[in-house]
C-alpha cells in the first residue's frame, strides 16, 4: 500500500492527515444518512406492501441527494415513472436489518410464525407446493403485506443464504420449495443478534474494501489509474503522483489535471489562441489559459502552414482532450 507525502522521519503531514479526516467524517456521515433514510422508509411502509408505499425526495428533505443515488445503485429503491421512489425487496430486508428489526421479540415471533406455516406446506412432500399468498395470510394470521414483503424480499436466502418460499405469480400465488426447512437450531442462528453482528461487520469490510478500491478510479468517470509512483520534493519530503486513462492526475493529493467530466473542465473560450509566424510556410498557435481551471488540462501548442491550420490543430486537440474527438488527427 502507498502513502501520500511522507515526512523524513515516517509522519504523515497534517494536510494529508486532515484531508483524510475529513473523507472519513463525510463517508460517516453519508453511510448515517443511507440508514435514517432506510429506517425513515421501513416505519411507512409498516405492515403494508413494500410496492404500495412511495417516497418522494422534497417530501425528505433530511435525505441527501447522494443517498438516493447510493440506494438507487444498490437497488434498494427503484424510481417510478413519477420520480418518486419504492423499496425492493432487497431494500425492505437492508432496512430491517439496519435498522434493527430482526432483534426485536414480536418480529422473531412473526417469523417463526411464519416459517412454521410454511414448513407445514412441505413437510412429508417428496415436491414443492404452491400456495395462495391469501391461505397464507389466514393461516398465519400476519398482515398480508408484511407476508408480502418478506416473500418479496426473500428474506431467508438473504440471511441464511438458505432457499425460501418465491413467486408463481407475483402477489398471489407462493412456491414453497420441498427443501425449505427451518429446524429450531436453524430458526435461532437465523435471528441470533450475533449472527447478524458478524454479517453487519462483514458488509462494513466489504463497503472500505471498495472504498479502498476506488482510489484506483477517477472520481469523476471510473477510468482506471494508468501511473502512480513517487517522486522527491526536497531532501526531506517525498510525494506521489496518480494518472487515469481519462486524463485525470493529482499530485501529492492536489488535482493537477481535469477529467472531461469533472464539472469544471473549461471550455475552449476559456483559451486565448496566441499565434504567431515562425518562418515562411509555419505559424505556431500557443493556447493561454484564462482560468485557474484552464491550467489543469495541459494544452500544447500547434504548428501549421497557415495561422488557421495551426488554431485548428489547437482545436482539435482541446476537442479530443475534452473527449469529445477520439482520433486527434482527425480533420485536422
Amino acid at each position: 500500500m502507498r502513502f501520500r507525502a511522507i515526512l523524513i522521519d515516517g509522519t504523515r503531514s497534517s494536510s494529508a492527515s486532515d484531508k483524510i479526516g475529513r473523507m472519513t467524517l463525510a463517508q460517516t456521515e453519508r453511510s448515517d444518512n443511507v440508514a435514517r433514510a432506510l429506517k425513515s422508509m421501513l416505519d411507512r411502509v409498516a405492515d403494508a406492501a413494500l410496492d404500495e408505499v412511495s417516497f418522494s425526495p422534497t417530501a425528505h428533505p433530511e435525505v441527501l441527494t447522494t443517498t438516493w443515488d447510493e440506494l438507487l445503485a444498490a437497488e434498494l429503491i427503484e424510481r417510478l415513472p413519477s420520480g418518486e421512489y419504492i423499496l425492493t425487496g432487497r431494500g425492505w430486508t437492508a432496512a430491517v436489518i439496519s435498522a434493527g428489526r430482526i432483534n426485536d421479540r414480536g418480529f422473531e415471533q412473526r417469523i417463526e410464525k411464519l416459517f412454521g406455516t410454511l414448513k407445514g406446506f412441505v413437510k412429508g412432500r417428496r415436491d414443492s407446493a404452491t400456495v395462495p399468498l391469501s391461505e397464507l395470510v389466514t393461516q398465519t394470521g400476519l398482515p398480508e403485506g408484511f407476508v408480502f414483503n418478506i416473500i418479496e424480499g426473500k428474506y431467508m436466502e438473504e440471511l441464511s443464504k438458505r432457499r425460501g418460499a418465491s413467486w408463481v405469480k407475483p402477489g398471489r400465488l407462493v412456491l414453497i420449495p420441498v427443501a425449505f426447512g427451518i429446524q429450531p437450531t436453524d430458526l435461532r442462528t437465523l435471528l441470533d443478534p450475533a449472527v447478524v453482528k458478524k454479517m453487519e461487520e462483514l458488509e462494513d469490510e466489504l463497503g472500505t474494501t471498495r472504498g479502498d478500491l476506488s482510489r484506483y478510479r477517477c472520481p469523476h468517470c471510473n477510468a482506471e489509474m494508468t501511473a502512480s509512483g513517487g517522486y522527491r520534493i526536497d531532501e526531506h519530503n517525498d510525494g506521489d503522483y496518480e494518472q487515469f486513462s481519462c486524463g485525470y492526475g493529482q499530485r501529492d493529493g492536489q488535482v493537477d489535471s481535469l477529467c472531461p467530466k469533472d464539472p469544471h473542465f473549461p471550455k475552449f473560450e476559456d483559451f486565448e489562441l496566441v499565434t504567431n509566424q515562425r518562418e515562411p510556410g509555419e505559424w505556431i498557435c500557443r493556447p493561454k489559459p484564462k482560468t485557474p481551471y484552464a491550467q489543469l488540462i495541459g494544452l500544447d501548442p500547434c504548428s501549421g502552414r497557415t495561422k488557421e491550420e495551426a488554431e485548428r490543430r489547437v482545436k482539435a486537440r482541446y476537442l479530443h482532450r475534452s473527449g469529445q474527438k477520439r482520433n486527434i488527427t482527425d480533420r485536422w
